[in-house]
């Protein structure tokens, strides 16, 4: 972002989805924190112009099953109606991406 700085260093995208499934769980019973960081879970994701396989294969290297496992623990069907509600997204858009990505990482 040259003009801000030319020392502005952005992570990658599997980075930031990676901070992203390890925080949610970790947000305990703050809502408003889950849904925002769902919501932006499930934008990296989709919104990649990378394929999910791709992103899978880098994924990897940050995230490990015990993640995978206290995200799936942590979703619930209440948390996947806000954050779509909220991004205007189809009913069951960000479970499916979701599933796409559990079946394909563990």
């Amino acid at each position: 972002i040259p003009a801000v700085s030319h020392n502005v260093v952005m992570p990658i995208r599997e980075l930031l989805i990676a901070m992203k499934m390890h925080s949610l769980p970790a947000r305990g019973h703050v809502r408003h924190k889950m849904v925002k960081d769902l919501c932006d879970l499930y934008g990296l994701l989709w919104y990649s112009s990378r394929s999910i396989e791709d992103l899978i294969k880098e994924l990897q290297k940050f995230v490990k099953r015990e993640t995978i496992e206290q995200l799936k623990k942590t979703i619930d069907s209440g948390l996947l109606k806000e954050s779509e509600a909220l991004l205007g997204e189809p009913k069951g858009s960000i479970h499916t991406v979701l599933h796409a990505l559990n079946d394909r990482l563990i």
